[in-house]
């Protein structure tokens, strides 16, 4: 929509912090910008993807289970830098939201969001409505979404 001249943006006189990982402030910064807002950028941490071999064997027992949930599209970019993910016949692939699942789409893995995209709206999921007899595999950063695993 086309900005009148002397129309005040709602955030035009705000400063937005963004506490995003490195190299991750593009999306907030636009949405800020869009709302008249100028963006700090700090980040606290960096995302690193560890490929040793503890990690390796955890990522393909998770890729091999009947259910594979991915916490992030952090989670998706990591995971694939050490191993293509790709679903198995039968095997249903989670997402947390709807960025991941576009993630995964991008690497051609279909996967199933829920309408709330955070860990209790991946948990109501009729996916995950009895998983008492069932293998899931959890694809996840160090430290994050810990009420997914219990």
């Amino acid at each position: 929509m086309p900005r009148i001249a002397n129309q005040a943006l709602p955030l035009q006189d705000w400063c937005v912090l963004s506490l995003r990982p490195r190299n991750q402030h593009g999306g907030l910064r636009a949405a800020a910008a869009r709302s008249g807002a100028r963006t700090l950028a700090l980040s606290p941490f960096a995302i690193e993807t560890r490929a040793d071999a503890a990690t390796r064997a955890a990522l393909a027992q998770a890729l091999g289970a009947e259910v594979v949930l991915y916490t992030s599209p952090n989670a998706v970019a990591a995971a694939a830098a050490i191993r293509a993910p790709k679903a198995s016949r039968g095997q249903q692939v989670l997402a947390v939201g709807s960025g991941t699942r576009r993630a995964l789409h991008r690497l051609g893995v279909a996967a199933d969001a829920p309408g709330r995209m955070d860990s209790e709206g991946l948990l109501a999921m009729p996916q995950l409505a009895a998983v008492a007899s069932r293998r899931i595999g959890l694809v996840a950063g160090a430290g994050g979404r810990d009420r997914l695993a219990p």
